[in-house]
């Protein structure tokens, strides 16, 4: 009693540390703009504050992103309104973001669930703030290089959270046959199995692009560890999407590396990789989930909701229905609050020919930047790691076909620090300023 007595006194406590905490934060990302986008992606991490509940449980808990997004963009805008050069100097891909956000509030206006369609806005207003500060951040390779072995350390951070959640089920028979039994059952409070593998599908590619252009030791240690933990947890999620979407963007990485010279990297990657999956006592059932999946009931039911949605868009193809109100008008669901399971669907019935238009456009502006970035590199590390980024573009869109994927908070600040990256490269490629194999800037 005493103890309890002492916490509920300590606990008025917590908000002038956490205002304290935040003014030193916003102080910091004023500073120092590198720091934003480490710190960014890592609190994502953390999942919830656990502090604080709004509406009786009943609204969504306070994630440690929300917090770390509100400071930083307020930082970010600070910065912008000191050295702004008018929309003229902004970059294409940037000028369509803005539209399209721009066009996702105005379908807001008529959406009948306006809570989760604001949500969304803030989801990928997210993805805009990532990909605003990566092209700050990253003026030269060697940032470049920072960020995504950043990004490769986030993602093993991320298969040790959902390891320790499988081990925390039980014994590892036990916690394999409730993986079989039970979908999703790999969870974090801030998304579950098939939310999660979506970023294993972002990132093995890239490490395997790391490991394949013979970088640092150092650094390719860490991209065949993080590949392998990846692989690890993307069989665990068994999540038939990722597994199809994995395999498309791993094609691209290898055709990329298919020379005399690379042929041992590729093969030690590819025996990797196999090994994960056939090691893995759920490798088997996943591959034979893959194999008859037009039997599955996931994708029975997604035949369905991708018929609604285009049926929805016929009668409403201008303006759509409301971003975030699909729910409204699927049959074929358990809960109101449900997706297309395609992003482009989604956007057609929710936002109309507009959005999903804008959206197709920012897709293929990133894509068309990253190869040309590719194109005008001399080194080679910097092309593989382009390459890479150009297939986990295009792995991350397959799985966006089947899964909710870029609608998600995280998944749009990590999908857009990767393509900020890409696109970043291509104006401030400056020979030498890439560290090769031997830990020395090239010539």
């Amino acid at each position: 009693m005493v103890l309890l007595w002492i916490w509920k006194g300590l606990v008025f406590l917590v908000l002038p540390v956490i205002a304290l905490g935040g003014v030193l934060l916003f102080s910091a990302f004023l500073r120092q703009e590198k720091f934003t986008i480490y710190f960014l992606m890592f609190s994502i991490l953390p999942g919830s504050l656990g502090l604080f509940e709004i509406g009786g449980g009943k609204a969504p808990p306070i994630l440690f992103l929300d917090i770390a997004v509100v400071l930083i963009g307020v930082a970010t805008l600070w910065r912008g309104m000191m050295t702004w050069q008018g929309v003229r100097g902004l970059p294409l891909l940037v000028k369509l973001f803005l539209v399209f956000l721009f066009w996702l509030v105005l379908s807001s206006i008529h959406s009948d669930d306006l809570a989760r369609s604001l949500a969304m806005v803030r989801n990928y207003s997210a993805g805009l703030l990532a990909l605003l500060i990566t092209r700050a951040v990253v003026l030269r390779e060697s940032d470049a290089f920072k960020v995504v072995a950043s990004m490769l350390v986030w993602g093993c951070l991320l298969s040790f959270l959902e390891f320790y959640q499988l081990w925390s089920l039980g014994n590892l028979g036990q916690s394999f046959v409730g993986v079989f039994l039970q979908k999703n059952l790999i969870s974090l409070d801030w998304g579950r199995s098939n939310y999660l593998s979506a970023f294993d599908v972002l990132l093995i590619p890239i490490g395997i692009a790391l490991f394949l252009g013979k970088s640092q030791p150092r650094i390719r240690l860490l991209s065949i560890v993080s590949v392998v933990l990846m692989t690890s947890a993307l069989v665990l999620s068994l999540s038939k999407g990722a597994l199809v979407a994995a395999t498309v963007s791993l094609l691209l990485v290898i055709a990329r590396g298919m020379s005399p010279r690379a042929i041992v990297p590729v093969m030690i990657s590819l025996t990797v990789i196999i090994l994960m999956v056939v090691l893995n006592p759920l490798g088997g059932v996943l591959v034979d989930r893959v194999l008859v999946f037009d039997q599955a009931l996931s994708f029975q039911s997604r035949l369905v909701v991708w018929e609604e949605s285009w049926n929805t868009f016929m009668n409403n193809p201008l303006t759509g229905v409301g971003l975030g109100s699909l729910g409204n008008y699927i049959t074929f669901v358990s809960q109101q609050r449900t997706s297309a399971h395609n992003i482009f669907l989604g956007l057609l019935a929710e936002t109309g020919v507009a959005g999903c238009l804008l959206f197709f456009a920012m897709i293929c502006t990133a894509a068309v930047e990253i190869l040309r970035a590719y194109s005008r590199a001399t080194n080679e590390l910097t092309r593989f790691l382009l390459w890479g980024i150009f297939s986990s573009l295009v792995g991350i869109v397959v799985h966006s076909m089947v899964e909710p994927t870029f609608e998600g908070f995280q998944f749009s600040i990590m999908a857009w620090t990767m393509i900020g990256v890409g696109v970043s490269l291509g104006g401030r490629l400056e020979p030498g300023a890439f560290p090769n194999e031997g830990g020395h800037d090239g010539a």
